[in-house]
């Protein structure tokens, strides 16, 4: 076998490689079904105060519905600040960018920001609760998922 004719058959696997990656992919994307939530939270502390944005993503094939996401902040056993952002439907495929939930307290303190993200899947409700510590950081981030196949 010649250089030309191995080069021809190397170029030849790697286009079937690559389709093959394409194919996977675009199956994961579009055809695979799941449920697959995921909240991504940013925290960020200025002088003018402390904020949690909030991005909610529904990365899966299925719509889920009756969906609540309760985001608090908390300073030991005492409440600082809370809100629920309740939505009808969050369809598959679909993000949504929250408001973001200031607070004003101390950089130096230690904080626990809860996050409860509640759905129906069908007529299963779903609930996840995550929990996070804040410490004397100026910015910090996290990303979370539900995810069930089928």
């Amino acid at each position: 076998m010649n250089l030309n004719q191995r080069n021809k058959q190397l170029t030849t696997i790697l286009l079937y490689g690559f389709l093959i990656f394409i194919l996977l992919s675009t199956s994961y994307l579009y055809i695979f079904p799941r449920t697959e939530v995921e909240v991504k939270t940013a925290y960020h502390h200025s002088f003018s105060g402390a904020f949690l944005q909030v991005r909610i993503t529904n990365a899966g094939t299925h719509d889920v519905t009756d969906v609540s996401l309760e985001i608090t902040v908390w300073k030991d056993e005492d409440l600082i600040n809370s809100t629920i952002h309740e939505m009808d439907i969050l369809a598959n495929r679909e993000s949504i960018k929250l408001p973001e939930l200031m607070f004003y307290s101390e950089a130096q303190l230690t904080h626990t920001a809860v996050i409860t993200l509640t759905f129906t899947e069908g007529d299963t409700v779903q609930r996840s609760v995550w929990s996070y510590e804040i410490k004397d950081y100026a910015n910090l981030f996290w990303e979370d998922q539900y995810l069930k196949w089928g």
